[in-house]
């Protein structure tokens, strides 16, 4: 019997150990790890990415164009909005996607809207935002 096995070239191995020691098995398990490696690398870059603008400031804020179109709409909807509003409005509709900014963030950034666009510097947080521009004096 031990003559029988000596010549005989089969093995004792399933379906799945032929699979793993072939070499079109090994191929495809290394695809495997890769994608699944590849997987992993992209889903923590795009959550890296949602914590990274979670904690954009003053700054940025102050530069997003949709944040200064939703304040140019909440001015000309509301005639007599103050900083104060114009505030708590800003921070209604963009308080979760910036959570880092501080209410005295969202006020600072109402204020020098304001201030930019009346070009008024000595307004009180509780004045109505007036569009008109004074006249000027006709000679």
């Amino acid at each position: 019997m031990a003559a029988n096995q000596k010549e005989s070239y089969k093995t004792n191995q399933n379906l799945l150990q032929e699979f793993y020691h072939s070499c079109f098995g090994k191929i495809i398990i290394l695809l495997l790890m890769m994608a699944l490696l590849l997987f992993v690398t992209f889903k923590n870059i795009t959550e890296l990415e949602m914590v990274e603008s979670k904690f954009y400031g003053l700054d940025y804020v102050a530069t997003n164009m949709q944040v200064v179109s939703f304040l140019n709409h909440q001015v000309e909807a509301q005639t007599n909005i103050s900083i104060l509003g114009l505030a708590k409005e800003a921070i209604t509709a963009y308080g979760e996607q910036y959570p880092a900014m501080s209410i005295t963030d969202w006020n600072k950034l109402a204020r020098q809207y304001a201030e930019k666009r009346i070009k008024k510097y000595d307004i009180k947080d509780d004045e109505p935002i007036n569009w008109m521009a004074a006249e000027e004096d006709p000679e």
